[in-house]
């Protein structure tokens, strides 16, 4: 039970971003949620602008 808590805390990001002295996994956790938190931010926006000012059909 307890390497499954500490399994968690090693992917929280929180906990990740708190600490000091961080290894290369654990710097390559923060960016792919770093790739995450963009990509995620960025579809949210572009649905945000679609509602308020859809695209033109062209056609």
């Amino acid at each position: 039970m307890a390497f499954e808590i500490d399994f968690l805390k090693s992917l929280n990001p929180f906990i990740l971003w708190k600490m000091r002295e961080r290894s290369l996994s654990e710097e390559l956790i923060l960016i792919v949620y770093f790739i995450l938190f963009l990509i995620v931010s960025y579809r949210v926006i572009i649905l945000i602008l679609d509602f308020f000012k859809p695209t033109i059909d062209v056609t």
